[in-house]
C-alpha cells in the first residue's frame, strides 16, 4: 500500500531507467567513443 511520501512503482522504474541511461552514456562517451575518436581523427583536426 502506498502511503504519503513513498514513491510509486512507476517512479521507481523511471528513476532506474534514467540512472542507467545516464551511466551508459557516460561509459560510451568516455571509453568507446573516446578511443575511437583518438584513433580515427587526425591530429590537425
Amino acid at each position: 500500500m502506498v502511503t504519503e511520501g513513498d514513491p510509486t512503482a512507476l517512479a521507481k522504474v523511471l528513476h532506474l531507467l534514467m540512472l542507467s541511461f545516464s551511466w551508459g552514456m557516460q561509459v560510451w562517451v568516455t571509453f568507446i567513443a573516446g578511443f575511437v575518436l583518438v584513433q580515427q581523427v587526425t591530429l590537425h583536426t
